[in-house]
Protein backbone atom coordinates (compact mmCIF):
# COMPACT_ATOMS: atom_id res chain seq x y z
CA UNK A 1 0.00 0.00 0.00
CA UNK A 2 1.47 3.32 -1.00
CA UNK A 3 1.60 6.23 1.44
CA UNK A 4 -0.34 8.82 -0.52
CA UNK A 5 -0.02 11.47 2.19
CA UNK A 6 3.75 11.13 1.89
CA UNK A 7 3.52 11.70 -1.86
CA UNK A 8 1.55 14.92 -1.39
CA UNK A 9 4.00 16.30 1.17
CA UNK A 10 7.18 15.45 -0.68
CA UNK A 11 5.83 16.66 -4.04
CA UNK A 12 5.65 20.13 -2.55
CA UNK A 13 9.35 20.20 -1.67
CA UNK A 14 11.12 18.13 -4.30
CA UNK A 15 11.43 18.53 -8.06
CA UNK A 16 13.40 19.14 -11.22
CA UNK A 17 15.23 21.94 -13.04
CA UNK A 18 15.53 23.33 -16.52
CA UNK A 19 18.49 25.38 -17.71
CA UNK A 20 17.60 28.09 -20.21
CA UNK A 21 19.87 30.24 -22.36
CA UNK A 22 19.88 34.02 -22.06
CA UNK A 23 19.43 34.17 -25.85
CA UNK A 24 16.18 32.26 -25.78
CA UNK A 25 14.44 33.45 -22.61
CA UNK A 26 12.34 35.96 -24.54
CA UNK A 27 10.81 33.30 -26.81
CA UNK A 28 7.28 32.07 -26.09
CA UNK A 29 7.43 28.64 -27.75
CA UNK A 30 9.90 25.80 -28.11
CA UNK A 31 9.65 22.60 -30.16
CA UNK A 32 12.19 19.83 -29.55
CA UNK A 33 12.93 16.60 -31.41
CA UNK A 34 15.31 14.15 -29.74
CA UNK A 35 16.78 10.67 -30.06
CA UNK A 36 18.12 8.52 -27.24
CA UNK A 37 19.84 5.13 -27.46
CA UNK A 38 20.26 2.95 -24.38
CA UNK A 39 22.33 -0.23 -24.45
CA UNK A 40 23.12 -2.78 -21.73
CA UNK A 41 24.54 -6.30 -21.55
CA UNK A 42 24.79 -6.72 -17.78
CA UNK A 43 22.90 -5.68 -14.68
CA UNK A 44 23.20 -5.28 -10.92
CA UNK A 45 21.84 -7.73 -8.40
CA UNK A 46 19.94 -6.60 -5.27
CA UNK A 47 23.30 -6.42 -3.45
CA UNK A 48 24.93 -4.39 -6.28
CA UNK A 49 26.92 -7.37 -7.60
CA UNK A 50 27.40 -7.36 -11.38
CA UNK A 51 25.51 -10.07 -13.29
CA UNK A 52 25.58 -10.89 -16.99
CA UNK A 53 23.73 -14.23 -17.32
CA UNK A 54 20.92 -16.27 -15.80
CA UNK A 55 18.97 -19.51 -16.19
CA UNK A 56 15.58 -19.59 -17.90
CA UNK A 57 13.84 -21.29 -14.94
CA UNK A 58 15.52 -19.17 -12.22
CA UNK A 59 16.96 -22.36 -10.68
CA UNK A 60 20.60 -22.34 -9.67
CA UNK A 61 21.40 -26.02 -10.08
CA UNK A 62 21.56 -28.11 -13.21
CA UNK A 63 19.81 -30.98 -11.41
CA UNK A 64 16.56 -29.01 -11.66
CA UNK A 65 16.68 -29.24 -15.45
CA UNK A 66 17.04 -33.02 -15.78
CA UNK A 67 14.53 -35.59 -16.97
CA UNK A 68 14.39 -39.40 -16.91
CA UNK A 69 13.42 -41.64 -19.84
CA UNK A 70 11.47 -44.91 -19.69
CA UNK A 71 14.64 -46.80 -18.70
CA UNK A 72 15.41 -44.37 -15.89
CA UNK A 73 18.34 -42.93 -17.80
CA UNK A 74 19.01 -39.28 -17.11
CA UNK A 75 18.16 -36.93 -19.99
CA UNK A 76 19.56 -33.44 -19.72
CA UNK A 77 17.57 -30.57 -21.16
CA UNK A 78 20.39 -28.42 -22.48
CA UNK A 79 18.09 -25.43 -23.02
CA UNK A 80 18.66 -24.68 -19.34
CA UNK A 81 22.20 -23.56 -20.04
CA UNK A 82 22.93 -20.07 -18.74
CA UNK A 83 22.16 -17.30 -21.23
CA UNK A 84 23.07 -13.67 -21.71
CA UNK A 85 20.76 -10.77 -22.58
CA UNK A 86 21.69 -7.76 -24.72
CA UNK A 87 19.15 -4.98 -24.32
CA UNK A 88 18.64 -2.05 -26.70
CA UNK A 89 16.22 0.87 -26.56
CA UNK A 90 15.84 3.63 -29.15
CA UNK A 91 13.53 6.45 -28.13
CA UNK A 92 12.32 9.33 -30.29
CA UNK A 93 10.64 12.23 -28.52
CA UNK A 94 8.65 15.25 -29.58
CA UNK A 95 8.33 17.99 -26.96
CA UNK A 96 6.40 21.25 -26.98
CA UNK A 97 6.91 24.08 -24.48
CA UNK A 98 4.91 27.26 -24.09
CA UNK A 99 5.89 30.23 -21.90
CA UNK A 100 2.73 32.36 -21.64
CA UNK A 101 4.45 34.57 -19.07
CA UNK A 102 7.99 34.76 -17.71
CA UNK A 103 7.13 32.82 -14.55
CA UNK A 104 5.06 29.99 -16.05
CA UNK A 105 6.24 27.29 -18.48
CA UNK A 106 3.82 24.64 -19.76
CA UNK A 107 4.88 21.61 -21.78
CA UNK A 108 3.92 18.29 -23.35
CA UNK A 109 6.01 15.30 -24.41
CA UNK A 110 5.39 12.21 -26.56
CA UNK A 111 8.12 9.50 -26.54
CA UNK A 112 8.05 6.54 -28.96
CA UNK A 113 10.41 3.65 -28.20
CA UNK A 114 11.68 0.58 -30.00
CA UNK A 115 12.90 -2.13 -27.62
CA UNK A 116 15.04 -5.11 -28.61
CA UNK A 117 16.46 -7.94 -26.56
CA UNK A 118 18.83 -10.60 -27.89
CA UNK A 119 19.27 -13.67 -25.70
CA UNK A 120 22.08 -16.13 -26.37
CA UNK A 121 23.13 -19.32 -24.60
CA UNK A 122 26.55 -19.33 -23.05
CA UNK A 123 29.04 -22.12 -23.62
CA UNK A 124 28.26 -24.67 -20.90
CA UNK A 125 29.04 -28.21 -19.85
CA UNK A 126 27.51 -30.99 -17.77
CA UNK A 127 28.51 -34.54 -16.77
CA UNK A 128 26.48 -37.24 -18.50
CA UNK A 129 26.41 -40.25 -16.09
CA UNK A 130 24.81 -42.47 -18.73
CA UNK A 131 27.80 -42.23 -21.07
CA UNK A 132 30.36 -41.26 -18.41
CA UNK A 133 31.53 -38.18 -20.27
CA UNK A 134 31.38 -34.38 -20.23
CA UNK A 135 28.97 -32.90 -22.76
CA UNK A 136 29.46 -29.31 -23.95
CA UNK A 137 26.46 -27.17 -24.81
CA UNK A 138 25.47 -23.60 -25.54
CA UNK A 139 26.54 -20.81 -27.80
CA UNK A 140 23.35 -20.64 -29.85
CA UNK A 141 20.57 -18.08 -29.97
CA UNK A 142 17.90 -18.48 -27.31
CA UNK A 143 15.42 -15.77 -28.26
CA UNK A 144 15.06 -12.44 -30.02
CA UNK A 145 12.34 -10.12 -28.76
CA UNK A 146 11.14 -6.74 -30.02
CA UNK A 147 8.51 -4.34 -28.71
CA UNK A 148 7.54 -0.96 -30.20
CA UNK A 149 5.23 1.40 -28.36
CA UNK A 150 4.27 4.94 -27.50
CA UNK A 151 5.60 5.06 -23.95
CA UNK A 152 3.19 7.69 -22.68
CA UNK A 153 1.92 11.20 -23.21
CA UNK A 154 3.24 13.63 -20.64
CA UNK A 155 2.20 17.06 -19.41
CA UNK A 156 4.17 19.40 -17.17
CA UNK A 157 4.01 22.85 -15.65
CA UNK A 158 6.94 24.79 -14.26
CA UNK A 159 6.47 27.91 -12.13
CA UNK A 160 9.27 30.30 -11.15
CA UNK A 161 9.49 32.22 -7.90
CA UNK A 162 12.60 33.95 -9.30
CA UNK A 163 13.53 33.92 -12.99
CA UNK A 164 16.33 36.19 -14.17
CA UNK A 165 19.67 35.92 -15.95
CA UNK A 166 21.60 35.09 -12.78
CA UNK A 167 19.28 33.01 -10.65
CA UNK A 168 16.24 30.77 -11.07
CA UNK A 169 14.20 28.90 -8.50
CA UNK A 170 10.75 27.40 -8.75
CA UNK A 171 8.47 24.37 -8.57
CA UNK A 172 7.48 21.64 -10.99
CA UNK A 173 4.60 19.20 -11.50
CA UNK A 174 4.17 16.60 -14.22
CA UNK A 175 2.18 13.53 -15.17
CA UNK A 176 2.95 10.72 -17.64
CA UNK A 177 -0.11 8.81 -18.87
CA UNK A 178 0.45 5.39 -20.52
CA UNK A 179 -1.57 4.20 -23.50
CA UNK A 180 -1.90 0.60 -22.25
CA UNK A 181 -4.70 -0.76 -20.10
CA UNK A 182 -2.95 -3.53 -18.16
CA UNK A 183 -2.83 -3.09 -14.39
CA UNK A 184 0.42 -5.01 -13.88
CA UNK A 185 4.03 -4.36 -14.86
CA UNK A 186 5.03 -8.04 -14.73
CA UNK A 187 5.75 -9.90 -17.96
CA UNK A 188 3.06 -12.25 -19.27
CA UNK A 189 2.18 -14.26 -22.36
CA UNK A 190 0.66 -11.16 -23.92
CA UNK A 191 3.68 -9.06 -22.86
CA UNK A 192 6.81 -11.25 -22.94
CA UNK A 193 8.96 -8.12 -23.06
CA UNK A 194 8.25 -5.22 -20.69
CA UNK A 195 4.72 -3.96 -20.01
CA UNK A 196 2.40 -1.47 -21.67
CA UNK A 197 3.38 1.28 -19.24
CA UNK A 198 2.37 2.73 -15.88
CA UNK A 199 0.97 6.00 -14.57
CA UNK A 200 3.60 8.36 -13.20
CA UNK A 201 3.47 11.64 -11.22
CA UNK A 202 6.51 13.87 -10.66
CA UNK A 203 6.87 17.02 -8.66
CA UNK A 204 9.23 19.27 -6.76
CA UNK A 205 11.57 22.26 -6.82
CA UNK A 206 14.59 23.34 -8.89
CA UNK A 207 17.33 25.93 -8.80
CA UNK A 208 19.92 27.31 -11.22
CA UNK A 209 22.74 29.82 -10.65
CA UNK A 210 24.48 31.47 -13.62
CA UNK A 211 27.90 33.06 -13.23
CA UNK A 212 30.15 34.48 -15.94
CA UNK A 213 31.73 31.21 -17.06
CA UNK A 214 30.17 28.67 -14.66
CA UNK A 215 26.61 27.57 -13.98
CA UNK A 216 25.35 25.39 -11.13
CA UNK A 217 22.04 23.52 -11.05
CA UNK A 218 20.33 21.07 -8.73
CA UNK A 219 17.11 19.12 -8.74
CA UNK A 220 15.23 16.99 -6.21
CA UNK A 221 12.42 15.01 -7.74
CA UNK A 222 9.80 12.78 -6.14
CA UNK A 223 8.68 10.16 -8.66
CA UNK A 224 5.40 8.42 -7.83
CA UNK A 225 4.95 5.31 -9.99
CA UNK A 226 1.70 3.31 -10.04
CA UNK A 227 1.00 -0.42 -10.44
CA UNK A 228 3.86 -2.64 -9.22
CA UNK A 229 6.56 0.04 -9.44
CA UNK A 230 8.35 1.46 -6.39
CA UNK A 231 8.32 5.21 -5.81
CA UNK A 232 11.70 6.93 -6.15
CA UNK A 233 13.64 9.98 -5.09
CA UNK A 234 15.72 11.35 -7.98
CA UNK A 235 18.54 13.84 -7.37
CA UNK A 236 20.54 15.55 -10.12
CA UNK A 237 23.40 18.02 -9.80
CA UNK A 238 25.00 19.79 -12.75
CA UNK A 239 27.91 22.10 -13.41
CA UNK A 240 28.25 23.98 -16.71
CA UNK A 241 31.40 25.55 -18.14
CA UNK A 242 31.36 28.24 -20.82
CA UNK A 243 34.43 29.57 -22.64
CA UNK A 244 32.88 30.36 -26.04
CA UNK A 245 29.69 32.37 -26.47
CA UNK A 246 26.51 30.30 -26.97
CA UNK A 247 28.20 27.03 -25.95
CA UNK A 248 28.29 25.13 -22.67
CA UNK A 249 29.86 21.86 -21.54
CA UNK A 250 27.84 20.29 -18.73
CA UNK A 251 28.76 17.56 -16.26
CA UNK A 252 26.00 15.74 -14.39
CA UNK A 253 25.63 13.33 -11.48
CA UNK A 254 22.31 11.50 -11.14
CA UNK A 255 21.21 9.51 -8.10
CA UNK A 256 18.08 7.42 -7.75
CA UNK A 257 16.82 5.94 -4.48
CA UNK A 258 13.86 3.56 -4.09
CA UNK A 259 11.57 4.76 -1.30
CA UNK A 260 10.17 1.31 -0.53
CA UNK A 261 11.87 -1.73 0.99
CA UNK A 262 13.20 -4.31 -1.44
CA UNK A 263 10.72 -7.08 -2.25
CA UNK A 264 11.96 -10.36 -3.76
CA UNK A 265 8.95 -10.33 -6.12
CA UNK A 266 10.55 -7.30 -7.79
CA UNK A 267 13.89 -8.97 -8.50
CA UNK A 268 15.43 -7.81 -11.75
CA UNK A 269 14.72 -9.75 -14.94
CA UNK A 270 16.04 -8.54 -18.33
CA UNK A 271 12.62 -8.91 -19.95
CA UNK A 272 10.75 -7.02 -17.27
CA UNK A 273 10.29 -3.42 -16.18
CA UNK A 274 12.77 -2.37 -13.49
CA UNK A 275 10.34 -2.17 -10.57
CA UNK A 276 12.78 -1.45 -7.75
CA UNK A 277 16.31 -0.08 -8.04
CA UNK A 278 18.93 2.28 -6.67
CA UNK A 279 21.49 3.84 -9.00
CA UNK A 280 24.30 6.36 -9.38
CA UNK A 281 25.07 7.69 -12.87
CA UNK A 282 27.49 10.22 -14.32
CA UNK A 283 27.19 11.98 -17.65
CA UNK A 284 28.11 14.96 -19.76
CA UNK A 285 26.24 17.14 -22.25
CA UNK A 286 27.34 19.68 -24.84
CA UNK A 287 24.97 22.58 -25.63
CA UNK A 288 25.29 24.82 -28.67
CA UNK A 289 23.00 27.70 -29.66
CA UNK A 290 23.10 28.87 -33.27
CA UNK A 291 21.13 31.21 -35.54
CA UNK A 292 19.55 32.63 -32.33
CA UNK A 293 16.54 30.31 -32.58
CA UNK A 294 18.16 26.85 -32.57
CA UNK A 295 19.72 24.85 -29.75
CA UNK A 296 21.55 21.54 -30.14
CA UNK A 297 22.37 19.19 -27.25
CA UNK A 298 24.31 15.93 -27.27
CA UNK A 299 25.58 13.84 -24.38
CA UNK A 300 26.38 10.47 -22.88
CA UNK A 301 25.51 8.89 -19.53
CA UNK A 302 26.87 5.75 -17.85
CA UNK A 303 26.03 3.77 -14.75
CA UNK A 304 28.63 3.90 -11.96
CA UNK A 305 26.76 1.80 -9.41
CA UNK A 306 23.37 0.24 -8.95
CA UNK A 307 21.14 -2.27 -7.23
CA UNK A 308 18.62 -4.45 -9.07
CA UNK A 309 18.83 -2.57 -12.40
CA UNK A 310 20.63 -2.33 -15.74
CA UNK A 311 24.30 -1.40 -16.05
CA UNK A 312 23.74 0.81 -19.08
CA UNK A 313 25.21 3.43 -21.35
CA UNK A 314 22.91 6.09 -22.83
CA UNK A 315 23.59 8.41 -25.78
CA UNK A 316 21.23 11.25 -26.57
CA UNK A 317 20.93 14.10 -29.06
CA UNK A 318 18.23 16.74 -29.45
CA UNK A 319 17.46 19.81 -31.51
CA UNK A 320 15.23 22.63 -30.28
CA UNK A 321 13.66 25.54 -32.12
CA UNK A 322 12.54 28.68 -30.27
CA UNK A 323 10.01 31.10 -31.66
Amino acid sequence: MKNYYRVLIVVLILGSFQVQSDNTDDKKFKVTASWQREQASSWYGPDSDSISSLRPDYNLFMIDSTKVDENNNVIYDTTFTDYTADNYRNTFKIEFDWHPIKYIHIGAILPISMYKEYEKYEQGAYWDPNNMQTVYTGGGEKDKLTYNKIDYIGFKIRSFAINNDKFKIGSYAGINIPFGGDKSSYISESHPLLSDGFLEFKGGVFTHVQMKAISLSAEFLYDYRAEDMSDMLLVTTQIGLTSVKNTELQGRILYGYALEDYDASKIFHPRQEVMWSNFLDIGFNFKFIFMENFEFNSGYRISLWGENGWNYGIFNAKLSYYF
